[in-house]
């Protein structure tokens, strides 16, 4: 079996496709993950990109079944969707607006339209961005209506698939792994990116992610089993509601 998924976004989409071979190779899968990168880019911005051709990204791959990550810079969106017959594309707004629904509309309607024209046999995914820090009642007003801008934007642009992860920081910040999760930073820590690929793992593959052996290095294998078992959890509730 294999599959291949190309993300569009920030280093929230980034951060998913860096343990996702690897728990793919477990399970014998293989795994052709490309992240396209700009920093604070919204929608909007890739919809312009895409109509202007224009080569600012950086773009990371994982060719078939290998786990070393190869970047080039100065790419542009139509190079990468056509550098390989994609399965999934996944989008994501960026962070300062994901709480604002507006900020989806036109774009990403558009941005809908003018992917399915490259790649018509993709799916389309919108992946749900996230905040690991818990800053009390005010985050968890802000999870909320990034949840609500999330799952009212794809509906609007007829997107079947939101990529949950965010639900799953939501519930792993209630855990005993919460400090664990942020003790490396903001973006980039192992249990941060390996908690988002499983996530994406369970949903664009279909397996159960407890039944998963991967063992996440240098960290205890109770708080790896937290995890997938948060990303069970959120996985099958986004199955249950797209019934």
């Amino acid at each position: 079996m294999g599959i291949s998924i190309i993300s569009i976004g920030d280093e929230h989409s980034a951060s998913p496709c860096r343990y996702l071979t690897k728990i793919a190779k477990c399970d014998g899968v293989e795994i052709t993950a490309g992240s396209l990168l700009l920093a604070n880019g919204t929608i909007k911005r890739h919809y312009e990109s895409l109509i202007n051709d224009v080569s600012f990204y950086r773009f990371d791959y994982y060719k078939k079944g290998s786990s070393r990550c190869d970047s080039e810079l100065n790419y542009s969106l139509a190079k990468a969707l056509t550098w390989e017959d994609w399965n999934y594309i996944t989008i994501q707004q960026a962070g300062d607006e994901t709480a604002d629904a507006g900020s989806f509309s036109p774009y990403l309607k558009e941005f809908k339209v003018m992917l399915k024209e490259m790649c018509p046999d993709s799916i389309l995914a919108l992946n749900e961005t996230w905040d690991f820090r818990s800053d009390g009642q005010n985050q968890k007003t802000i999870d909320e209506m990034s949840r609500n801008a999330y799952v009212t934007a794809a509906k609007e642009a007829e997107i079947d698939i939101v990529l949950p992860v965010g639900d799953a920081f939501r519930i792993a910040r209630d855990t005993s792994i919460n400090s664990y999760l942020s003790e490396e930073g903001c973006y980039g820590s192992r249990m941060e990116e390996f908690l988002a690929g499983a996530v994406w793992y369970e949903l664009l593959t279909g397996n159960d992610i407890t039944k998963n052996k991967y063992r996440l290095p240098f960290v205890e294998g109770e708080y790896v089993q937290v995890l997938k078992e948060i990303a069970h959890s959120v996985a099958q509730d986004c199955n249950l509601r797209r019934q």
